[in-house]
This record gives structure tokens, sequence and C-alpha cells, in this order.
């Protein structure tokens, strides 16, 4: 016998690679029935999420089959993807789980219409099915995690510039003005104060976590750091606000 006909995790992809298309609208609507986010096609297009499926589906099917030469793009696509479209860490690993329950059980049904695969030989190819879900789901969980910090960077910049260009004066029109409001999260009409602070080192933070914990407060602020100070643009409800905002960032200051 060859060694292509007594390999049974061979065996099982060959039955279930044909069918892969069929297969993959079984797994989209598992995924769909069990993660709302999913099922509504926001975030995720529901043909996004077939092409995706269906290139995992096929990846694991071929690592089933031991063919060689296999990398990890395909996972690491899909966690790019889903950074992409703001999709929540905990929901992406979700459906991973998801898919990986409905590949065994799409297996176990595949190896009980053959006779070439035994019960012991299904306990084998569980363990390595379930050992490769790690390398997997680690595989898409670092692509997200490295898009994710690459766009949170992008967005300080941008953040940052806008912040920059609100203290230069140099909105333009109304329009513009808005935009920037918009994406600095701060209100277009309101009291506003401008705050600076010496950095205490080249290029540090002033006034550490400010952001998070004026928000907190329930008051909005943006921010730029420069090589020697620390700016920010603070939304209050009312000038009467102030007092309450100096108490804040003395508490945070470490320096002037």
């Amino acid at each position: 016998m060859s060694a292509e006909t007594t390999d049974p995790g061979r065996k099982i992809a060959e039955m279930l690679l044909p069918r892969v298309s069929e297969l993959t609208h079984v797994l989209v609507g598992r995924i769909q029935q069990n993660i709302e986010v999913y099922r509504s096609g926001g975030l995720v297009p529901e043909d996004d999420l077939y092409e995706s499926c269906r290139t995992n589906l096929e990846f694991m099917f071929r690592h089933l089959a031991h063919e060689p030469m296999l990398d990890l793009e395909a996972p690491r696509r899909t966690g790019r993807r889903r950074a992409d479209q703001r999709v929540p860490l905990a929901l992406v690993q979700n459906a991973f789980r998801n898919s990986f329950e409905c590949m065994w059980q799409m297996i176990v049904t595949a190896a009980a219409d053959t006779e070439s695969v035994s019960d012991s030989d299904l306990v084998a190819i569980a363990g390595e099915i379930w050992a490769f879900h790690d390398t997997f789901t680690s595989a898409m969980t670092n692509a997200f995690n490295e898009t994710m910090a690459l766009l949170m960077l992008r967005r300080d910049q941008e953040r940052s510039a806008l912040v920059e260009a609100v203290l230069q004066g140099g909105m333009g029109d109304a329009k513009t003005v808005h935009d920037a409001a918009d994406l600095l999260a701060l209100p277009y009409q309101g009291t506003f104060a401008v705050v600076a602070a010496d950095s205490p080192g080249l290029a540090q933070h002033a006034l550490p976590n400010v952001e998070p914990i004026l928000r907190a407060r329930d008051i909005g602020s943006a921010w730029r750091l420069t090589p020697d100070l620390h700016l920010g643009i603070v939304s209050m409800r009312s000038a009467a606000g102030m007092t309450g905002l100096v108490d804040v960032l003395r508490s945070l200051a470490t320096s002037r």
C-alpha cells in the first residue's frame, strides 16, 4: 500500500477537500448562529466571512493531509483583516473555536463514512488537530495584535497632528473643524482649555495617563507631545469646571 492510502488523515482530507465550498457554507452558518457580530454583516460582510472560512478550512484540510510547505499566512491574513475591521479579538478567537469544533465534526463524520479509519486513528488525528489549533490561533492573534498596534500608532499620530492644527488655528472651513472635532472625540462648540506642561525629559509625558483619567470624570481631551511640551485641548461643560480640571492636573503633573 502507498503512504497515501495508509495515512488516515490524508484519507479523510481527500474526502473533504472536494467538498470545501459546500462545507464552508456550513461553517459560515455555524459562526453566524453563535456570534451576533458576524450574523449582522456589519463589521464583517458575509462574503468576507465566507472567503476567510474557506481559506482557513482548506488550509486545515491540507494540513490534515500532511501536505508540505504549508505556512501560516491564512490565519495571519484573517487576524490582520479583523483588526482592520475593528472586530474585538475575543470575538475573533470565539469564531476560531467554533471553526475548529465544526471542522472536527466534519472529520468525525467523514471517518464514520470509511472503514479504513479506526477509532485509534481518530484519536491520533484529534491530538494532531487540537495541537495545531494552538499554533493556528496564535498566528492569528499575533497578526491581530501587531495590526492593532500599528492602527493605534497611526491614530495617535493623526490625533496629534489635529491637536497641533487646532492650536495653530489652521483648521480652515467649518467642515474641516467638524471633521477634526469628530476625530478628536470633542464637541464642535463649548468651553475649552489649553493645557501646556513641561516635559520631564525629551518627548516624555508630563501628565501620565491624563486622557483616560479625565475621561473617567466625563471630561474629553486630546493631547500632543512635542520634544519639550505635553500639550492638550480639554473640553469642559462650563468655565466653572476649571477648578476641578486644575486639581486633576496638579495631582498628575510631574513638572511645571
